[in-house]
């Protein structure tokens, strides 16, 4: 992260986030099963700032333009923890503004029991719609009395660049069709959760992680 300095760039920008942005990501998730998390204890996400997208872009002063991010996550109240302890699975949303553009991360983690035959992944991790931006796998141990388990992960990044200023309505509601493909995927996450064994709950999981994650 950048040293913060007095520009009234980012100092728009975080007033965008904090009056418009922010408040509008909250509406999304009102009437729905899933809770958005700032992740801060005042409910508010921290806003940094980062370097910007290269020094082709640039304000009115010539100088590269910077952008400004925060993060927050989404959990459930969709059966959301596991006898274990662990809930399922966890997301992750980074949003980075400039004052002409927006780009949206999501980052999911599903959790599968350490003793998972390899095999009943291959779904994921061997599919064609996910070839060019692959789901990444790793084991990780066990802490306390929680057991190791599979983790396998998905990323995806999309966005836009405007002439104009930050087109708010426009980012929100890109937001809110992804927030929506990824519910549907949450819901079929607890209810494999409920019964690995079943192949109808792993392949309605594999169609909603295609419709979130895919590289097509």
């Amino acid at each position: 992260m950048t040293k913060r300095k007095d520009n009234p760039e980012h100092a728009a920008l975080e007033r965008l986030i904090r009056t418009e942005i922010w408040p509008g990501i909250e509406r999304i998730f009102k009437g729905t099963e899933l809770h958005v998390d700032a992740a801060s204890d005042d409910g508010r996400p921290p806003i940094t700032i980062e370097p910007g997208p290269g020094p082709e872009l640039r304000n009115e002063a010539g100088e590269p333009e910077t952008a400004v991010s925060f993060l927050f996550l989404v959990t459930s109240d969709e059966e959301p923890w596991s006898e274990d302890g662990r809930a399922p699975c966890f997301c992750r949303f980074n949003i980075t503004c400039t004052r002409r553009g927006y780009m949206v991360g999501t980052d999911f983690y599903i959790y599968f029991p350490a003793e998972t035959d390899m095999n009943r992944l291959r779904p994921l991790l061997a599919n064609s719609m996910f070839s060019g931006n692959p789901p990444s796998l790793r084991c990780e141990s066990g802490h306390g009395d929680l057991p190791g388990v599979l983790v396998v992960g998905f990323s995806h990044g999309c966005g836009g660049e405007y002439y104009g200023e930050l087109p708010v309505a426009t980012m929100l509601a890109d937001l809110a069709e992804r927030i929506n493909f990824l519910r549907r995927a949450i819901r079929a996450v607890h209810a494999l959760n409920e019964n690995f064994a079943s192949d109808a709950l792993l392949d309605r999981l594999v169609r909603e992680l295609e419709k979130c994650f895919s590289a097509h």
